[in-house]
């Protein structure tokens, strides 16, 4: 079960109560209605509770409240307990792939993700460095042993695999300098990325509007005519989506079936259930979550079919 903004509903309403009860929500906003304001709340809910802070009411963030609020009546019922995940045939493993060291970024040479990935990644940075340009990374699969928080998602395609990090540092900090220029799209929840080249090409040339952060802490907005490509529309050629509010996060979920694919079953394709069970804190309560269901990523309903 995901609770989310357009969610209605007497479960709504219950999650709404015990919000309520909690202080998060006034009195005049238990309508089973899931609005911004409902969203704002399970927001400050999850910041409280060093949760991942994206306003949804998944597995992880459901378990945080019915722990806080199990003598209330604003409990939800726990689900059944269901088998292991465990008859899946492991078909795909986990390689490394060169990537793009910048002077004066932290970024790495190298990132592993999963290989059936690896492959699109590899035909994408080759178009890149034919177009002049260079991709970045602060790492792409995420270790078992790493736990979910405010900045993690239990749900994360990073453990599976299926999702690489631009290294943040080589963009928004230098237009004159950077190698990735940020144009918002118009509801500025998502980012169009644009690649720096060194080609000389006047095809190539763009005026950028470019959004960047003075000092690390306020954001500003400018314009900038510079020699880039689009380096969002290349990526999506291949099947990476910049699909967050963080416009160096880049994930490969073309394999990925809704209502079908499930996060155990993923992981047990490139793991044994031994080395998860060891290793991942919260394997109980991500196991059975399905794509596009209770686990799902922000674009998961519109580009999964």
């Amino acid at each position: 079960m995901l609770l989310k903004v357009g969610s209605k509903g007497d479960t709504v309403r219950r999650l709404q109560q015990g919000l309520g009860f909690l202080g998060y929500l006034p009195s005049e906003q238990l309508d089973g209605d899931f609005g911004s304001q409902t969203e704002n709340a399970v927001k400050a809910f999850q910041q409280d509770h060093d949760l991942y802070v994206d306003g949804m009411v998944g597995p992880m963030t459901m378990r945080r409240y019915n722990q806080i609020l199990s003598t209330t009546p604003y409990v939800f019922e726990a689900p059944s307990e269901t088998p292991e995940p465990t008859k899946i045939k492991q078909d795909r493993c986990l390689v490394t792939v060169l990537t793009d060291k910048v002077e004066g970024s932290a970024g790495y040479k190298a990132m592993v993700i999963r290989d059936d990935v690896a492959k699109a990644f590899n035909k994408l940075i080759h178009d890149v460095h034919l177009l002049g340009g260079k991709i970045t990374t602060s790492g792409g699969k995420r270790s078992l042993n790493s736990p979910p928080g405010p900045n993690r998602k239990a749900l994360s395609l990073h453990y599976l695999g299926l999702a690489f990090d631009l290294a943040p540092d080589t963009g928004m900090q230098d237009p004159t300098k950077d190698q990735y220029l940020m144009e918002p799209d118009p509801d500025e929840q998502h980012w169009t990325v644009w690649c720096r080249s060194t080609l000389t090409s006047d095809d190539l040339k763009a005026a950028v509007g470019f959004a960047g952060v003075d000092g690390g802490q306020k954001t500003f907005k400018s314009s900038v005519t510079v020699t880039v490509f689009n380096f969002t529309q290349l990526a999506a050629k291949y099947g990476f989506e910049c699909v967050s509010s963080e416009w160096w996060h880049f994930e490969h979920s073309r394999d990925l079936k809704v209502g079908v694919s499930t996060f155990g079953r993923e992981l047990l394709r490139i793991y044994t259930l031994d080395q998860i069970k060891a290793a991942l804190p919260h394997w109980d309560v991500v196991k059975n979550c399905i794509y596009g269901e209770d686990w799902q990523s922000p674009s998961a309903a519109t580009t999964q079919s």
